[in-house]
């Protein structure tokens, strides 16, 4: 994925990512971040995630924000941002990223853009957290 490392250099620090064949367009990322501070950087796909722990400092469209445990991060393609933890214990989150052609079918908007970086708002991000989760598990060749 562009703009996530293979590999971080503490062992603290460690993602994974997971394309399902049932759902072309759209991929899942898992980490847990405590030291490594992602460079600024874009997504070719729109992002949309939940803080399962811990809290994420993030620079987006030239404002900072802190993302909380049960909060939603939504980001653009193509826009830049960048990530790091906002705490000592580091963040734990879930990510799916779906194409903008994916997007554009779901929403049936041609061209639909998130407003809003962040939604604190655990009504929404658990069980979105709950449905990454059930994604994870989905069977994929």
């Amino acid at each position: 994925m562009e703009g996530v490392p293979a590999s971080f250099p503490c062992e603290k620090d460690r993602a994974r990512f997971q394309q399902l064949a049932e759902l072309p367009g759209v991929e899942l990322y898992q980490a847990h971040i405590s030291r490594y501070a992602f460079e600024p950087h874009t997504h070719e796909a729109f992002g949309i995630g939940t803080i399962e722990a811990g809290a994420q400092r993030f620079r987006y469209r030239g404002t900072e924000y802190t993302a909380p445990e049960n909060s939603l991060v939504m980001m653009n393609p193509d826009e830049l941002h960048t990530g790091e933890s906002a705490c000592e214990e580091g963040w734990r989150y879930q990510m799916i990223y779906i194409q903008p052609q994916l997007m554009d079918e779901l929403t049936g908007d041609r061209g639909w853009w998130f407003n809003e970086a962040l939604l604190t708002d655990p009504r929404v991000a658990r069980p979105l957290s709950r449905t990454l989760a059930t994604l994870w598990q989905a069977e994929s060749p």
